[in-house]
């Protein structure tokens, strides 16, 4: 792959910029920090490839910054890594690639906090599923028990009117029991009291 401005196939590995190029964007934009143009106020004189190179628009944003940073120095040669124009930081690294690394850096926490915040949503979901599913269940435990209740109720009701079903009285004769502890209390001394199989006799009214 060559470049289609100068011909050259060296091209920076990082970027994908032509190192000729590069060379002489930097030159280019070391004339522009240093209020070297051309004549016409618009183009700068970047040597014999480029003696009427277009200013753009980029050059003008990085005037401005470092306006607002002085720490930051121009030079005339290009960044090693990515073939950026010369912009060194207090540090002595090339400010665009610092910039590059912010970004990436940025983006990297802002990318942890959105698969946080997404792991918290689906947990908080989650949780509200089951919250709805317990609530439900509780609802139908509750709603079979009254229904159970019911039944239990009508099955007393039938086996006290027809005599139908397993008494109390019933399972004490095929246990042979003398004695059976009624469902209801004695019509006669109002107590709940055991009584006797054989002629239904409450042991309570006896005590009286």
């Amino acid at each position: 792959m060559s470049c289609t401005k100068c011909g050259s196939s060296v091209i920076h590995p990082m970027s994908g910029k032509c190192s000729i190029c590069s060379k002489f964007e930097a030159v280019g934009f070391y004339r522009y920090m240093t209020g070297q143009l051309n004549p016409d106020g618009q183009t700068v004189n970047a040597g014999t490839l480029f003696p009427r190179m277009e200013i753009p628009f980029e050059w003008h944003v990085l005037a401005a910054r470092r306006i607002d940073e002085p720490g930051l120095k121009v030079t005339g040669s290009p960044c090693k890594n990515h073939g950026h124009v010369g912009l060194i930081n207090s540090k002595g690294k090339c400010q665009l690639c610092a910039d590059i690394k912010q970004a990436e850096e940025d983006a990297a926490r802002q990318r942890k906090r959105d698969e946080l915040a997404a792991r918290q949503a689906r947990k908080h979901a989650q949780n509200l599923e089951s919250l709805e599913e317990r609530r439900k269940r509780n609802e139908r435990i509750t709603e079979l028990r009254r229904q159970m209740a019911e039944l239990q109720a009508e099955l007393a009701t039938l086996d006290r009117r027809y005599g139908t079903g397993d008494s109390p009285r019933q399972r004490a004769i095929e246990a042979g029991e003398k004695w059976y502890l009624p469902d209801e209390p004695c019509g006669k001394c109002g107590q709940l009291a055991e009584r006797y199989v054989a002629n239904g006799k409450c042991r309570g009214c006896a005590g009286r």
